[in-house]
């Protein structure tokens, strides 16, 4: 068998409440209806993590998987709303269909103290970018929050501390840093987040939720005579995406760790050094003799080592997911009874249609459309380089009979 058992497993449990109202104005000109849930599942069935001496990691042949167990409580309580109205009659019709949805999901409780749900990426599986606490969404991104970049040896010896206090000082406790060894300038200047003047692992915070604050779809068509125009509009509001295209592991397209990978055209807004003084004979490696020519800059510097890891988990890789895109556009042509009569046809209809005509957004990957992850289902928004929605023109002539 492959996974440890656990004899007193059970299945998940449910409650759900749903509470909604339909309303009709007008002769049926407008109708609405809005629905209420609220669902608490209990005895959540979650692997429990185990230690590697436990046979959990190693060779694939012999390794045996994490047991499945009941572990505390998730709610997901949403309200849906959808508009139906017809908003011009006679020879020019307008009819619109709105929908709109907000789903909050929350981890009540693991029933474990300090326990949390992880969602890693990476060759490994070992790059933890979310992390889902007791009260929080499920998938909340977790990382370190980028707060500028080094500008020249100052800059580095007035911010917290950013190299090995132990290794890399001299016998009076002053700094060594090296160009190859410790941080420099160009690199990643990181949030002290528990103002201790030490950047460590304690200093990841929360980086935002994947979940939308809300979602929506907007149909309009339009009637005149035999003509008739469709538009729909789909989209969502206020979620973040991880753009994993540039690679929290140091070999992604804006890691500037290779010479010979492909790159994101940002790396050309890279960190980049001047001498000080008069230009040395290797000026680049005397701290005292280095800064940036670009200080404006959020891109760190190119380096195959990376000291100062640079590419580790922060909200450098986290975007703004919202947009608003055209879905499908239809334009369409009814022809006349007689004229389709003559072809033997009780309905004949010529159109052409765009879908996915064009996407409104800030997110820099190819597709804000990302939603949930393949590899590990506590993972949301995450962008490993899905294949975009692609545009697509359409010429159809329907025949009725």
């Amino acid at each position: 068998y492959s996974n440890y058992g656990k004899p007193a497993i059970t299945w998940q449990s449910a409650e759900q409440i749903d509470l909604g109202i339909d309303i009709s104005l007008l002769n049926n000109r407008i109708e609405l209806s809005v629905d209420y849930y609220n669902k608490m599942i209990s005895d959540l069935l979650l692997e429990q993590p185990l230690p590697g001496y436990m046979g959990t990691i190693g060779n694939e042949a012999i390794t045996r998987k994490a047991p499945w167990g009941n572990f505390g409580e998730l709610r997901n309580e949403g309200l849906e709303v959808m508009i139906r109205s017809r908003n011009l009659t006679g020879d020019f019709q307008w009819d619109t269909d709105l929908n709109f949805t907000r789903n909050r999901n929350t981890l009540i409780d693991l029933g474990i103290p300090d326990a949390f749900l992880s969602g890693n990426i990476g060759a490994s599986g070992n790059v933890l970018i979310s992390r889902t606490q007791n009260g929080q969404p499920l998938g909340n991104f977790y990382g370190y929050r980028v707060v500028g970049v080094f500008k020249d040896k100052e800059d580095i010896l007035n911010s917290p501390v950013q190299w090995d206090p132990v290794n890399d000082v001299d016998g009076d406790g002053n700094p060594i840093l090296t160009r190859d060894g410790t941080v420099w300038p160009g690199d990643l200047k990181f949030a002290d987040i528990d103002k201790n003047d030490t950047i460590d692992i304690r200093d990841r915070v929360d980086l935002g939720s994947p979940q939308p604050k809300f979602s929506f779809g907007f149909n309009n068509t339009f009637r005149y005579k035999g003509f008739e125009l469709g538009v729909y509009l789909v989209g969502v509001y206020g979620n973040k995406i991880f753009n994993a295209m540039k690679n929290p592991n140091g070999g992604g397209l804006s890691a500037m760790r290779s010479a010979w990978d492909n790159q994101l055209q940002e790396v050309a807004r890279r960190a980049k050094l001047e001498p000080i003084n008069d230009p040395t004979p290797e000026w680049w490696d005397d701290i005292d003799n280095v800064r940036l020519s670009n200080p404006d800059t959020d891109i760190p510097r190119a380096t195959f080592s990376d000291p100062n890891e640079n590419t580790r988990v922060s909200d450098r890789y986290i975007e703004d997911g919202s947009y608003l895109r055209i879905r499908n556009i239809t334009l369409s042509y009814n022809f006349p009874e007689a004229i389709s009569r003559k072809i033997g046809s009780n309905a004949l209809k010529l159109y052409v249609q765009v879908q996915n005509a064009y996407t409104f957004t800030k997110y820099s990957g190819f597709d804000p459309e990302v939603g949930q992850d393949t590899w590990d289902r506590n993972l949301f928004g995450v962008d490993n380089g899905r294949y975009p929605s692609p545009r697509i023109y359409s010429v159809g002539l329907n025949v009725g009979f």
